[in-house]
């Protein structure tokens, strides 16, 4: 109950307060340039459309590989030169659908995600101690 009330407040927000204000500053824009940056944008959506669905391919692909066998290591090392060649797309990927899985087996999702989780915690913990230790210098 407490999500609708936030969802309905919030389109109300955005109808009679932002819209208004986005509605004239979208009308603003001379009609050729509002068709090119249009064009632009929706060329974007389709290439990263493009990619995600290639990246999930790929990810399901390799996956099929070790279906029906214990291939740990195997998977380990697919998951590493996965991260190496294409890790930004994968890292995308992963954070956009936290709970992502392919055919209701997790495993090779299941230890990108935890190796992202535990280099995540250490970059944390690298920044919190260069702040503390900023901190403690003045």
């Amino acid at each position: 109950m407490e999500n609708s009330l936030l969802f309905g407040v919030g389109g109300l927000l955005l109808i009679y307060f932002i819209h208004p204000f986005l509605s004239f500053f979208f009308f603003s824009i001379p009609k050729t340039i509002r068709l090119i940056l249009s064009s632009v944008f929706f060329i974007l959506f389709l290439i990263d459309i493009f990619i995600t669905l290639t990246t999930m391919w790929n990810l399901h692909i390799a996956q099929k590989k070790f279906k029906k066998k214990d291939a740990t290591e195997e998977i380990t090392k697919m998951i590493r030169l996965e991260l190496v060649n294409h890790k930004a797309l994968v890292i995308r990927l992963l954070r956009a659908f936290p709970n992502l899985s392919i055919e209701n087996n997790k495993s090779t999702l299941y230890k990108i995600k935890v190796y992202l989780e535990k280099r995540d915690k250490k970059k944390k913990q690298k920044k919190d101690a260069s702040l503390f230790s900023m901190n403690k210098k003045r």
